[in-house]
């Protein structure tokens, strides 16, 4: 591709500046390029630029903790948190408390309880759930086990306070 030998040619020549293209030819395939700031290789905290994060996976992040902390108060052993394969993530595996059921959860969370983190798994979100969780059973050598898809959501009205959790086993059904 025409950017990648202008872009090597211009790296060999200017040494470590980042180029990237200019936002109005992105689409084109000729595309200008414009000069960014440079990289540091010896310097990695100099090239990071702070990223604020969305209070939505600030709060996502908390729903999935507090999930993890219900499960285990319920007997389950948390296996893997946030597994990420291509075509999704899985948010929380565990192992039901009689120790015969890999179960794959999703959380949904939300600060307002009128609308309910149940009602956000569609038919689309359910095929990829099924999918992500054969697959990762397969990864992980769980054919022989028991699987589940479980929904956990999570409703937090008032962050200084303790949400309320529902949590629905075998809310997906595995078609094996």
């Amino acid at each position: 591709m025409l950017w990648t030998r202008i872009r090597s040619k211009l790296r060999a020549q200017l040494g470590h500046v980042r180029w990237r293209r200019s936002p109005k030819d992105a689409a084109s395939t000729s595309s200008s390029l414009s000069c960014g700031e440079e990289h540091d290789p010896k310097n990695p905290s100099k090239n990071d630029k702070k990223k604020k994060r969305d209070p939505r996976h600030e709060l996502g992040a908390k729903g999935e903790r507090a999930a993890a902390q219900f499960l285990k108060r319920a007997g389950y052993a948390i296996l893997k948190k946030n597994v990420r394969i291509p075509g999704g993530e899985i948010d929380l595996i565990a192992e039901s408390p009689n120790k015969k059921a890999i179960v794959f959860v999703e959380v949904k969370t939300r600060s307002n309880d009128a609308y309910r983190g149940e009602l956000a798994i569609n038919a689309a979100k359910r095929r990829r759930l099924i999918q992500l969780s054969q697959r990762l059973a397969r990864k992980f050598n769980w054919q022989k086990r028991q699987l589940r898809i479980d929904v956990i959501a999570i409703a937090w009205e008032d962050l200084e306070q303790p949400p309320t959790i529902r949590h629905h086993p075998n809310a997906v059904t595995l078609g094996r």
